[in-house]
């Protein structure tokens, strides 16, 4: 075979995937990592003045967005500070569950989730939903301390805040919140000021920079002893889900779709305009494959916010629309039930769904990746693989070659995103194969899971440093 028909066939377009099936050295970065992190940046938004700076997309330079001083003199500040560090130290969970991300560790992974009332396998779940109580912690505090917290940080803050949490939530209606709503009363609280209801257009840019002494202390960077936040717009979509969004008028209708594996959990507050991408969440989120597809016609002026964007290395569009599922009557909402597991039954299905078709297209890309690829190299794969064994196979030359043309063509000190996603990268192909002969194309090739894809990042003791998703 030829080397570069072999190449194409192995590496594809080399975007990566490969670290989404190491869930166990994902998990250890999230929980021994991101969480202190987090913590250490909450700590300093309710401590220091922290300036916010907008990033601008066409200038490529960020600009002042606000300066506001926190407002010690707020009567209840003391009690906040004291309450915040009862409420959202993640210390215990951290120590409980770095043992079991060992590779050595013999014992149960289980771990019970207070927020869900559940008990789950460590490698067996996400990192979002691993870590809910101590990210739904977070809304209980800022729903008890609202009107103060408005009054110490200003509306704008506020709302930013409150966005990147709610993005980092993952599982939103969980058992506490169906009880209280203390998402709904936050987000009314937040409809009812105008800046703070603004602050939700923007998302923080994380940036890790070890190597910055105020960034190791406080999280963030400073400039002229100063410390600020970056934040930037949401951007639109390559499916035009937000212009079509932006060009109705308020009392407009509009379509939204809900994936859930349990009717009890229909009435949530994240839906969407995609029909596919609530097939994908409903795919992938089932233990047996079904779930049931809610579809409901609201009008503009229901909607919260959108969170919409498109990565150019994912299968689907995401286009998260954010309702108050208490404004929602459950009789409006139409269900359809699917089984993914039954290929002929979902194929039934959806071959005359025109507005599925329109999404997606291919039928036979979706089923592989959502269902089978998922399904077969993902969720199986996860509860056996020992964290960074994966890599060990690899040649080192191939990733230190990768890794030079990576680390020249993107800041490589970044390596998370506001949520404690991992980082994307993509190079051309040409560029990599280029000196390597048959023997190591095809050494490469042996060390790949059928249907995925390359991961980038930096070589070290086991080919890799961190796996970039």
């Amino acid at each position: 075979m030829k080397i570069n028909k072999l190449a194409k066939y192995t590496c594809k377009d080399l975007k990566s995937s490969v670290g989404k099936i190491d869930t166990a050295l994902i998990n250890e970065i999230w929980i021994t990592k991101i969480l202190p992190i987090l913590y250490k940046q909450w700590n300093t938004k309710l401590r220091h003045d922290l300036s916010i700076l907008e990033w601008n997309r066409d200038t490529g330079m960020p600009v002042p967005l606000i300066r506001r001083p926190l407002n010690k003199n707020n009567k209840n500040y003391k009690k906040i500070l004291k309450d915040y560090i009862r409420l959202c130290d993640p210390t215990d969970h951290i120590n409980l569950i770095k043992p079991m991300l060992k590779d050595g560790y013999k014992g149960k992974r289980d771990i019970y989730i207070k927020c869900l009332d559940e008990t789950y396998d460590l490698f067996g779940k996400e990192k979002h939903i691993i870590s809910n109580d101590f990210l739904y912690n977070h809304i209980i505090f800022l729903d008890k301390w609202k009107e103060d917290l408005l009054d110490i940080w200003g509306g704008y803050k506020f709302g930013i805040i409150f966005q990147l949490l709610y993005t980092h939530l993952g599982i939103i209606l969980n058992k506490i919140e169906k009880q209280n709503g203390h998402i709904i009363e936050l987000m009314r609280f937040l409809k009812g000021n105008k800046k703070s209801f603004e602050g939700l257009q923007f998302e923080e840019i994380g940036y890790q920079d070890d190597l910055n002494p105020d960034w190791v202390k406080y999280g963030y960077s400073s400039y002229n002893g100063e410390l600020f936040m970056e934040v930037t717009r949401h951007f639109d979509d390559t499916m035009g889900y937000k212009k079509t969004f932006n060009e109705l008028n308020d009392n407009d209708d509009l379509t939204i779709y809900r994936s859930v594996a349990n009717l009890d959990y229909l009435m949530g507050t994240s839906w969407s305009m995609s029909k596919s991408t609530c097939l994908d969440w409903g795919a992938r989120r089932s233990d047996n494959g079904i779930f049931h597809l809610g579809e409901i016609t609201i009008k503009k002026s229901d909607v919260f916010f959108v969170n919409s964007w498109t990565n150019d290395d994912t299968i689907n569009h995401y286009c998260e629309v954010v309702v108050l599922y208490d404004d929602l009557d459950e009789k409006d909402v139409s269900i359809t039930e699917y089984n993914v597991r039954n290929q002929r039954g979902t194929f039934v299905q959806l071959k005359n769904d025109l507005i599925w078709i329109k999404e997606i297209r291919n039928w036979l890309i979706w089923y592989n990746n959502c269902v089978i690829g998922y399904w077969n190299n993902i969720v199986k794969y996860r509860k056996s693989v020992k964290s960074g064994e994966f890599y060990k196979k690899f040649p080192k030359g191939f990733i230190t070659r990768l890794w030079d043309l990576v680390s020249k063509s993107y800041d490589t000190k970044t390596h998370y995103s506001p949520m404690g996603q991992e980082m994307r990268y993509k190079i051309k192909l040409s560029s990599l194969i280029k000196n390597m002969n048959e023997s190591e194309i095809r050494t490469l090739n042996s060390c790949l899971p059928r249907n995925y894809r390359m991961i980038h990042s930096a070589p070290g003791d086991t080919g890799i440093r961190t796996p970039l998703v």
